[in-house]
């Protein structure tokens, strides 16, 4: 794009100048300053037109994804400057990242400068300056600015970026410069409400956890865990795979309500967890390991910042989730971690291949016969599997131990609300099937759940049935954010002897899958006694249109926990089916009001999902 002297002579551009900022009521000092959230008390200085020519909302700041971390970013045009007037805290820190991605097929044409200054009334003064150079696109580089010298002084802080060209160079693309998650904050202050702390781990099985009681030592760090806070000793998943059950938690809704698929994002009417706390004051993070749980779906929402590992080994995650906590000391801080070890193919490190018994004589034999879905030659082949399973559950253990030691040292777990949980189960062909996805028995929908409230919270057991979608209020009762109506729960009134929930509530789960021929779901009713699955079938391609009773099955739970007897048809099903019937019209009703983004994958992913059996359920 050709510059024009217009656009090198800059056009000022007032964003809410600050003319009040002196005589209204100052922010405390010690309250933490997230520059993106605060645009509107900003002055800036760029010239408009030709900002208005690329992106025509006008904003100065939206979330930018730089190799699969997104950030909330201010985002300004090249030349600019933006001026904000703050109160430096005791002990300041302020910690950003800077990026440059070129828009459009090409390379950088020019080196982006970044500088930050600090007006103290007696003119600007540098405080950091680095140069994103022409072969550094497409990524993040961390920064910080010392600011110490201005504690307890009002100043103007002014972020400035400019493309390192002279008169005669033009560019020939538009470069969008980013300054990611620029927060203002005191190292030794502390937060006003607890930090939370969601941890999902995808393919747990509770029943391979030792606090839940099982037999092998999986599980040393978390057992330990769970003697801080409660066990819920029946918590149920909203579905057999990853995408649908993490929409439940952060919605506190089932995945026929949500709406979020494969095919379709979230809607925006539909409140999501990282945007209310964030709205609410605290700081957002996630830490991911899959793709199902990327941006791609729609995940970063609300978050200020959102990182997806490309090699998501649980040291890694570990590694990235206690940047983000070190980063974001001294503020309310909402991180969600999400571990995917425990999920096919099993491939445990080194150390711990033998954690459980010999090393498998042929690892590639096993997990073909998994990636083939065959059954066993024997029941030989079946212990070698859950024995690599086992040991990569050990690993994660380690890892999340390593993590509970860091957060006492970093003085963050005694105050923490702290929620370990899992997505789903994992099938080792008890029902003829191995993995999960596309079935609802216990080995797939009952998940391990663990909550640490802040300081001297309750701890015990509880055995009434909880769901996932529970996980939704509580962590915004934890906060001081109101939660929006749902049918979920707050887990904490499950530890209030005087406020427990009638018995025979319903936790439901379920699953839909498309082929060539049909669009199919599996949709179950479980109480604490019982369970009813009906599996539907419906045109090609329509969630919403499932309707044709294909199967059915009811068990007892009280007497055949692992669902080898099914009842029907041996009892009334009338009632089941008034309710399914009940559910899936209100379902139907409040989705057709919702019209999600479409989800857009390229060969890369799809690649890579079609490698994991993914792309054709």
């Amino acid at each position: 794009m050709t510059r024009t002297p217009r656009a090198r002579n800059l056009f000022l551009l007032s964003i809410g100048l600050l003319a009040t900022a002196c005589s209204g009521p100052s922010r405390k000092a010690d309250v933490p300053f997230n520059f993106v959230d605060h645009l509107d008390e900003a002055e800036a200085v760029f010239d408009a037109l030709q900002f208005r020519s690329v992106r025509k909302d006008g904003r100065l700041s939206s979330p930018i994804t730089l190799a699969g971390e997104t950030q909330s970013s201010l985002t300004p045009p090249l030349p600019s400057r933006l001026t904000y007037e703050v109160e430096i805290p005791p002990d300041p820190i302020l910690l950003f990242s800077i990026g440059v991605t070129p828009l459009g097929d090409g390379p950088l044409d020019a080196p982006v400068d970044f500088f930050l200054h600090v007006d103290p009334g007696t003119g600007p003064q540098p405080s950091f300056s680095a140069t994103i150079e022409r072969h550094q696109p497409n990524q993040w580089v961390e920064g910080a600015a010392d600011l110490a010298r201005w504690a307890g002084r009002r100043v103007k802080l002014i972020f400035e970026t400019k493309p390192r060209v002279d008169e005669t160079t033009a560019l020939q693309l538009p470069i969008l410069a980013a300054w990611g998650d620029p927060v203002l904050a005191s190292a030794t202050a502390r937060g006003a409400r607890p930090n939370v702390i969601l941890i999902s781990i995808d393919c747990l099985r509770a029943d391979h956890v030792g606090a839940y009681g099982y037999q092998r030592q999986t599980t040393p760090n978390l057992d330990r865990f769970a003697e801080d806070g409660v066990v819920f000793e029946q918590a149920i998943s909203t579905s057999s795979w990853t995408l649908p059950t993490h929409m439940s938690m952060l919605t506190g809704l089932v995945p026929s309500v949500h709406g979020a698929t494969k095919w379709e994002k979230l809607d925006r009417s539909v409140p999501y967890l990282p945007d209310l706390l964030s709205e609410g004051g605290y700081q957002t993070s996630g830490v991911a390991s899959w793709v199902y749980v990327s941006q791609i779906y729609g995940f970063e929402r609300g978050f200020h910042v959102y990182r997806v590992l490309e090699k998501p080994l649980a040291s890694g995650v570990v590694d990235a989730a206690l940047q983000q906590l070190r980063r974001k000391r001294g503020q309310s801080h909402f991180l969600f971690m999400h571990l995917l070890d425990p999920h096919w193919p099993y491939l445990p490190p080194r150390e711990f291949l033998e954690r459980f018994g010999p090393r498998p004589r042929d690892i590639s034999d096993l997990q073909d016969l998994i990636a083939r879905s065959q059954p066993p030659p024997s029941q030989k082949e079946t212990e070698e599997i859950i024995q690599l399973y086992d040991s990569e559950i050990a690993f994660t253990d380690r890892e999340l131990g390593r993590f509970f030691e860091a957060l006492k040292t970093l003085e963050l777990y005694h105050n923490s609300l702290i929620i370990v949980t899992a997505d789903h189960g994992e099938a080792f062909y008890e029902h003829g099937h191995w993995q999960h996805s596309q079935t609802l028995y216990e080995e797939i929908v009952r998940v391990p759940l663990m909550v640490k409230w802040p300081g001297q919270g309750p701890v015990g057991r509880v055995t009434a049935q909880v769901s996932q979608i529970d996980i939704f209020p509580s962590i915004l009762e934890a906060a001081g954010v109101m939660p929006p109506p749902t049918e979920a729960v707050s887990l904490k009134r499950y530890t209030d002897a005087n406020r427990l929930e009638p018995a025979g509530r319903q936790a439901i789960s379920e699953v839909t899958w498309r082929s060539p021929q049909a669009t199919a779901m599996k949709i179950s009713f479980r109480t604490e006694a019982s369970k009813f699955v009906a599996t539907l079938s419906g045109p090609v391609g329509d969630d919403l249109a499932v309707s044709e009773l294909r199967e059915e099955e009811l068990y007892d739970l009280s007497s055949d926990p692992h669902e080898q007897r099914n009842l029907l048809p041996s009892r009334d099903m009338e009632k089941f089916h008034r309710q399914m019937r009940s559910f899936l019209d209100t379902a139907r009703a409040v989705r057709s009001t919702r019209q999600g983004q479409e989800v857009e994958l390229d060969e890369e992913v799809i690649e890579h999902l079609r490698s994991l059996g993914y792309v054709d359920h």
